[in-house]
């Protein structure tokens, strides 16, 4: 019975204990909470004041109790990214969102550095990134409206593969090139031999031609030999594409062999000559018999 007692009491105590220790605490624990919703409060703030900078506006009341709401659930969603989006993209950014969904936020946290495009430009850039992914904003951030001309040139894949391979001196070349390309397949022989020549690829073709007539499959051919890489890129044609790997050759070696073809035959009438004369010499110091009539050493 004392034993029972004895455990009772205990357990009282400690409840007691424990009351007490939680009524202490409550004053430091409210004065933990306060600052940090203060500071919430103040970032808030402080994004929304830069947001205006950016666009240039100044809110009234109303509106920035509005704007304040917007962005204390973007950064409820997409965290302190959604809080620097809006710093870099201004009040269009939130305007963009309220008219065409989460996704501007979504988008625009993730590669901030875009979000002033995608704020200026989301009927654009919005489906293309939806389509393609952030590759769109990361390469929009290298130059505006660039993501546009290389998916009309290269398509999807060229977008990704630009965005992370492509410095923007070499884009600038490869759309150049390209939109003077006589059809898909050369453009996309284009794109395949800058992956595997890089610059080195692009500082062999011959710019001031292209730019006169136009991007040929055998100027690109041409350009490719002098890189090293003629043989594995005729291969791979001649496997995936065997119409144009004989229309590229053709051209090709009319192109490269045009130069040589007087000089060759020069040549060889020469070395012509030069058996006839041995020939009729030897003959003669034979007393002319002719028994001979090929010519043996020097």
């Amino acid at each position: 019975m004392r034993d029972i007692r004895s455990r009772i009491s205990n357990a009282f105590i400690i409840v007691v204990v424990s009351c007490v220790f939680g009524v202490a605490s409550q004053g430091p624990a409210s004065a933990m909470v306060g600052p940090a919703l203060k500071a919430g409060a103040k970032c808030l703030d402080e994004a929304l004041e830069a947001a205006a900078r950016m666009s240039g506006k100044i809110l009234s009341p109303a509106a920035r109790k509005i704007a304040l709401a917007q962005l204390r659930d973007a950064a409820a969603r997409h965290g302190d990214e959604a809080l620097m989006a809006a710093r870099k993209g201004g009040l269009e950014l939130m305007e963009a969102a309220a008219k065409h969904g989460d996704d501007v936020w979504t988008f625009a946290s993730k590669v901030p550095a875009g979000a002033r495009a995608m704020a200026m430009r989301p009927q654009e850039l919005l489906p293309m990134t939806r389509r393609i992914g952030t590759e769109v904003l990361e390469l929009e951030t290298k130059a505006p409206g660039l993501p546009g001309h290389v998916v009309r040139n290269f398509g999807d894949d060229g977008v990704r593969y630009f965005a992370r391979q492509v410095p923007l001196k070499d884009a600038s070349r490869l759309l150049g090139y390209a939109e003077k390309a006589d059809s898909a397949a050369t453009r996309q022989m284009l794109l395949d031999c800058y992956k595997k020549g890089g610059t080195h690829f692009l500082d062999k073709l011959n710019w001031k031609h292209i730019m006169a007539t136009g991007l040929s499959a055998a100027a690109i051919t041409a350009a490719y030999q002098v890189s090293d890489g003629i043989q594995e890129g005729l291969t791979t044609m001649a496997e995936n594409s065997p119409d144009m790997f004989e229309k590229t050759a053709s051209h090709a070696i009319d192109r490269l062999s045009a130069p040589i073809v007087i000089p060759a035959t020069l040549f060889g009438i020469g070395l012509a000559s030069i058996w006839l004369l041995r020939y009729w010499i030897r003959t003669r110091r034979k007393g002319g018999r002719g028994s001979d009539p090929v010519p043996h050493g020097k």
